[in-house]
């Protein structure tokens, strides 16, 4: 891909400039498509939702009520955060904000794939908020693929779910060590999803010598509502992370 694209830079530009446009077409029928794929939603994570309680039955939701209920209620809390940085970084309402990542926000809940919403993150960016696209279009990606806010948030509340399900009180040193691995794990969490994310967290358990196997199958019955609530934390502190690295965008006024 690197080679053809400094091929590419070095063909004239009468000839280079029709396979810019052919792309730019594809790019915009993507687009198009991821909004015309938000629609069934709803249905779709209703589906989900029913599906999972038909396998499982409602009794580990029912016994992992409470670490499901703290990671939504960190999750929000991020979620607000990220949106106000956007605001305050776009200078937009915070209903303008709100309709610029309600595009981002439900297609990371539908698919739990972070890159998937890049293109959504893109427009949202750009056509809403008015940040500039070139900047946009080389952050979206490194954002995603670097901060991983929501695997990290995940890790950490697993790895207090899991200690006081053994009754172990963390110390200082055993806080740290938390904090630092799952970082580390939130960089090696690219391109995963379901088992091989919650994985992960025995990776953590093994420094500070937890047992994991028994949270393992806890963790695994709850995933599939933890895992919208990672997708969707990711993609908007990563379009956060866009806005305050970006310049602000000029006002329509100054703009003209």
């Amino acid at each position: 891909a690197m080679l053809f694209g400094f091929a590419v830079g070095v063909v004239p530009n009468r000839g280079s400039r029709s396979l810019e446009q052919a792309l730019e077409t594809v790019y915009h029928a993507c687009q198009a498509i991821t909004r015309w794929v938000n629609i069934p939603v709803p249905l779709v994570l209703i589906c989900m939702t029913a599906s999972q309680i038909g396998d499982t039955g409602i009794e580990p939701l029912l016994a992992m009520f409470e670490f499901v209920l703290a990671f939504l209620a960190i999750s929000a809390l991020l979620l607000v955060v990220s949106l106000g940085i956007i605001r305050w970084r776009s200078g937009n309402t915070f209903a303008t904000v709100l309709n610029s990542m309600r595009d981002i926000f439900t297609l990371g809940v539908a698919t739990n794939n972070s890159a998937t919403c890049m293109p959504a993150m893109i427009s949202g960016m750009v056509d809403t908020l008015r940040f500039n696209r070139s900047q946009v279009e080389l952050l979206v990606p490194l954002s995603v693929s670097i901060l991983r806010v929501g695997a990290v948030a995940y890790f950490v509340c697993s790895m207090f779910f899991i200690a006081a399900l053994y009754d172990h009180t963390l110390t200082m040193f055993e806080l740290g060590v938390i904090a630092v691995v799952s970082i580390m794990s939130g960089f090696a969490s690219i391109g995963m999803s379901g088992i091989m994310t919650i994985s992960l967290v025995g990776t953590i358990c093994s420094y500070i010598r937890l047992p994991f196997e028994a949270a393992f199958i806890l963790l695994v019955a709850v995933d599939s509502i933890c895992a919208m609530a990672r997708t969707a934390v990711t993609v908007i502190s990563s379009c956060a992370s866009v806005a305050m690295i970006c310049p602000k965008p000029l006002a329509p006024q100054e703009n003209t």
